[in-house]
């Protein structure tokens, strides 16, 4: 999206980029049903309903000067999306570099708790037999 952003730049077409949060759909249902148990629990739970995520996306889109990267009505992911916007528009260059310290061990407790929280799948998962393994060679 930054390429063409930038390839774009100048015309009469715009990009921007969404990182819509969990919303209740039906696709939000059936991911729970059938991702791992570990990580059921890996964010909190806090579900946003699709309209009140697209209004604020073409909200955003309808302004004087839509952002490159859309804002969510989840004001931590904004701030992490913020964190790693890198060399692209951004809402506020001296907001962000702010917020930055913020970010930063924001970002260090979430990587962890994630890893904390993802590690026994991946353990359970390595522990249980592999298809072919076993006492053949799977000829």
């Amino acid at each position: 999206a930054e390429c063409l952003r930038n390839e774009l730049c100048g015309s009469c077409v715009t990009v921007h980029l969404a990182y819509p949060p969990d919303m209740a759909t039906r696709g939000f249902e059936l991911e729970q049903a059938t991702k791992p148990v570990e990580n059921s629990g890996m964010f909190p739970l806090e579900l946003h309903t699709p309209a009140a995520v697209a209004s604020l996306l073409l909200r955003s889109l309808c302004g004087h000067a839509p952002p490159f990267h859309l804002p969510s009505p989840d004001p931590v992911q904004n701030l992490l999306v913020n964190s790693v916007a890198g060399a692209t528009p951004r809402w506020s260059s001296v907001g962000d570099a702010l917020l930055a310290p913020v970010a930063v061990l924001l970002e260090g407790i979430a990587v962890r708790w994630m890893d904390r929280v993802a590690a026994p799948y991946g353990r359970r998962l390595w522990r249980q037999p592999q298809p072919g393994a076993g006492g053949s060679p799977g000829r």
